[in-house]
């Protein structure tokens, strides 16, 4: 037997006046979907173990956010996304700049 899980999440904001009485322009600006940035391979899932007061210690990997959605349902627990990032200097004449990079799981 197959379980099916779907995801779904809220919209970010509520919609603007116009677009609620349906006089925004069709394809000119409009933004649809969540105003978080879709991940691109930098964020990494982990189930967190320990309870709500205690100290709280990351658990085991999850390779997407559906998943670890699912696997934080099902084990009545909550989930870290993790950014990984690389810091590299670049030089700009005499200043020296720090820069951030992020990892991807390629990367690693």
């Amino acid at each position: 037997m197959t379980n099916a899980v779907a995801i779904t999440e809220p919209p970010a904001t509520a919609a603007a006046e116009g677009v609620r009485r349906g006089r925004a322009r069709e394809g000119k600006g409009t933004k649809r979907g969540s105003a978080k940035p879709k991940a691109n391979g930098l964020e990494r899932y982990f189930l967190a173990t320990g309870s709500s007061g205690e100290k709280v210690m990351v658990g085991r990997e999850l390779t997407s956010e559906q998943e670890a959605l699912v696997a934080a349902f099902q084990e009545k627990a909550t989930f870290f996304v993790v950014t990984e990032y690389r810091v590299e200097t670049q030089f700009r004449g005499a200043n020296t700049l720090l820069v951030k990079q992020g990892v991807s799981r390629a990367d690693r």
